[in-house]
């Protein structure tokens, strides 16, 4: 009689109370991959999709899209659509991050779709799927021109190179060096040194003080690379004497307009010599990166003196020590001319892809020590400064 009951109850509890079902998902599809877009030349990051309990949907949170990416891009040439502003466009391309988050690249020399030679024109790449090569261009200033200025008297006779640029306590500061035009030098320009420059966001420039306000000589040559770790400023040194297609190169810490440099022993020394300071890597001349890593630690992007490939070195602290890494990739140089070279890597972290952190896209400079030769379309473009999907781990 007792389990009579009690299969009269269980049949009876459903009848009375309904079927019990499992309470369904809100959203019950996939939620999308959103990605939040670069801020001041920093790596554009993965967030959360969020769920709409009532129309049981998905969206990005405010500031955010869906992930999107082009086909696999190998190598291309940016910035050269056909309606664009250029007819050559050469050398490296440096960061600087400055007003309104934006990223600001600065290209070493430039040839305008009307002849004009240009040097430091200020170029900001329109938002695009990843993996796309920038064909047009937003500019610094607002046009395609000049966007470097040095402060005080005019002088025809100096030139600026921009060599990258860091945020520090919220204001850009961008590292540059300055030359003087000499006929009896090797290579026409006489280095002068170095300092930090200012982003005006008024006049949209950057401004760079003249020869008289150097912060240092070319003896160390900071400059090289640039970044900021845990809120401290560090800049790269590559300098004499080379050792056949490298140079030797020291680690400073930023404070203010004062260098402390990295020794031997593992201390800081302000205003140290050449012979005090620790080789920390050898690097290619003139410009490389380090940025940290996805494997973690920190990567070393460089290209040897008149080399034809990118190389690579890696440390688990920012200090090192750094071992030798991979070859990531070679350059892509015109196929006739036997003696051209790529030089001035810049990775550019605003245009890696956080779904592929092992993914490093990369900006170089081309040139010769022979006569140009054009290899496909015209002799502008076979040198064109390059922009390539490269996998960090190397090919």
């Amino acid at each position: 009689m007792r389990r009579a009951s009690l299969l009269f109850a269980a049949w009876l509890l459903p009848a009375c109370f309904g079927k019990v079902e499992p309470e369904p998902s809100a959203c019950p599809s996939s939620p999308p991959t959103c990605v939040t877009p670069s801020v001041s030349c920093g790596m554009p990051a993965l967030v959360d999709a969020v769920c709409d309990a009532r129309d049981h949907t998905w969206s990005c949170p405010a500031g955010a899209t869906v992930h999107a990416r082009a086909a696999a891009t190998a190598t291309c040439l940016p910035f050269a659509g056909a309606a664009g502003p250029f007819e050559s466009l050469g050398g490296s391309l440096a960061r600087v991050p400055v007003d309104g988050g934006r990223c600001l690249w600065i290209a070493e020399t430039a040839t305008s779709s009307s002849g004009s030679s240009l040097r430091n024109v200020g170029l900001i790449a329109p938002p695009t799927p990843f993996g796309t090569c920038p064909a047009t261009s937003g500019f610094g200033g607002g046009e395609p021109t000049p966007v470097v200025e040095v402060s005080g008297a005019a002088d025809p006779t100096l030139l600026v190179q921009i060599d990258g640029g860091f945020l520090d306590g919220g204001q850009t500061r961008v590292v540059y060096r300055l030359f003087r035009t000499d006929a009896t030098a090797t290579f026409g320009v006489t280095l002068l040194g170095g300092g930090f420059g200012r982003w005006d966001s008024q006049a949209q420039r950057i401004v760079v003080p003249g020869a008289e306000s150097l912060l240092w000589d070319p003896s160390i040559d900071p400059g090289d690379a640039s970044l900021v770790v845990a809120g401290v400023p560090y800049v790269w040194g590559c300098h004499s004497p080379a050792e056949f297609l490298t140079y030797p190169c020291a680690l400073a810490k930023v404070d203010g307009d004062a260098l402390e440099y990295l020794t031997p022993s593992g201390s800081w020394l302000a205003d140290a010599g050449v012979s005090a300071t620790a080789t920390v890597f050898q690097s290619g001349p003139w410009i490389a990166s380090v940025l940290p890593s996805a494997a973690g630690g920190f990567l070393h992007v460089y290209a040897d003196g008149f080399g034809t490939t990118l190389e690579s070195d890696t440390s688990a602290a920012v200090a090192g020590p750094w071992s030798a890494g991979p070859t990531l990739a070679a350059c892509d140089l015109p196929a006739a001319d036997a003696h051209a070279f790529c030089a001035g890597p810049v990775v550019h972290e605003e245009l890696m892809d956080p779904t592929l952190p092992g993914e490093l896209v990369v900006s170089y400079g081309v040139g010769t020590t022979g006569s140009p030769t054009a290899t496909t379309g015209t002799l502008s473009t076979s040198y064109w400064t390059r922009l390539v999907w490269v996998a960090a781990g190397g090919s």
